[in-house]
């Protein structure tokens, strides 16, 4: 559970910026939560803005937990990247980072869906992004029972890819009959 209790209120001898950045900043027994602005992949991000003077990088918008890992820990080594080993993204807890390489960062991603099912064994690559199986064919079921719900003729379309995909598992690519 998350306390009302700020970093900044731990330590008031730093600029207003700082101090308004670390109001956002939840703490918790775990992970740290943050009540400001989220990156659309849930990242947690702060905007310095043309009041914060004596910022490292005004007008720009910084990862929070990249801040706060290099704040109390130390630069993120070259060639490598953050690791959330508490699969939050929201988590601001530098406790809770770990610096990886990119591929093996990769490798640990998304073992779990927001839902629990192992997305090794059912993940689906669609558009450039991965997405569970199960879920997604859970989502189709919904679609479905609300189309046949509110009387529409043709309650489920098939994908007009699902023809090329049985026709390379078959191997009898673009030939007739």
């Amino acid at each position: 559970m998350m306390s009302a209790v700020s970093l900044y209120d731990l330590m008031p001898a730093w600029p207003k910026w700082r101090v308004r950045m670390f109001s956002h900043i939840l703490v918790g027994d775990g992970c740290w939560g943050w009540a400001g602005h989220h990156s659309h992949d849930g990242y947690a991000r702060y905007s310095f803005g043309p009041k914060d003077l004596d910022v490292p990088v005004v007008g720009r918008d910084v990862y929070v937990h990249v801040y706060l890992y290099e704040l109390f820990v130390g630069k993120v080594p070259d060639g490598m990247e953050l690791d959330h080993r508490c699969k939050n993204r929201g988590c601001t807890n530098f406790e809770h980072l770990e610096p990886v390489i990119h591929i093996e960062n990769l490798d640990r991603r998304d073992l779990l869906c927001k839902r629990g099912h192992l997305m090794s064994e059912t993940r689906l690559e669609m558009k450039g992004r991965s997405c569970c199986g199960v879920c997604y064919r859970a989502m189709l079921d919904r679609q479905r029972e609300q189309r046949v719900a509110r009387g529409l003729k043709r309650p489920w379309r098939k994908p007009k890819s699902s023809m090329a995909c049985k026709a390379s598992e078959s191997g009898k690519r673009g030939q007739n009959g």
